[in-house]
């Protein structure tokens, strides 16, 4: 990890995250690149995000688009990648090959770790992989995650 990586995420014990809504989005139906503020327990700014997206990928392909989401500190400074290729939603097909997986890197492009969706009928779950390919924890989600306007909650284990 970075030196900057390491002093914002080493003292959280929690964290909030909070998208962007986007006026032309919500009322024209138009995908747009998303963005997020994130936030400690004391609702202080620690860290923004935002997506980079083709716009022919977001229109078509919706939430199973390929992206890469950009992560700064405050000052701007790049912190972390986060990059998605384009897959299937394993709720729609049931072979485990179209599993969603997430790779995280610190730039300049060195591989930290990978988000992989376990196969369940209904609750999200995902496992965070280390370097080696070794689970370090799980990332397990509400039981209804296509809430409108409320708060969704993952708790790691």
């Amino acid at each position: 990890e970075s030196p900057k990586l390491e002093h914002v995420l080493q003292p959280l014990d929690g964290v909030r995250v909070h998208q962007h809504l986007d006026v032309l989005e919500v009322c024209l139906g138009w995908e747009r690149n998303n963005r997020y503020s994130i936030y400690n327990k004391q609702g202080e700014q620690i860290l923004y995000a935002y997506e980079a997206a083709q716009c022919y990928a977001r229109q078509c392909y919706g939430s199973l688009r390929e992206f890469t989401l950009i992560v700064t500190d405050n000052d701007d400074n790049r912190l972390l990648y986060l990059q998605r290729p384009l897959r299937c939603s394993s709720r729609c097909c049931y072979a485990c090959c179209c599993l969603q997986k997430l790779h995280i890197l610190t730039p300049p492009d060195i591989f930290l770790a990978a988000v992989t969706e376990k196969w369940t009928c209904c609750l999200p779950e995902y496992e965070l992989q280390n370097t080696e390919g070794d689970m370090t924890f799980t990332i397990e989600g509400d039981c209804c995650h296509f809430r409108c306007c409320c708060s969704i909650n993952f708790v790691m284990a």
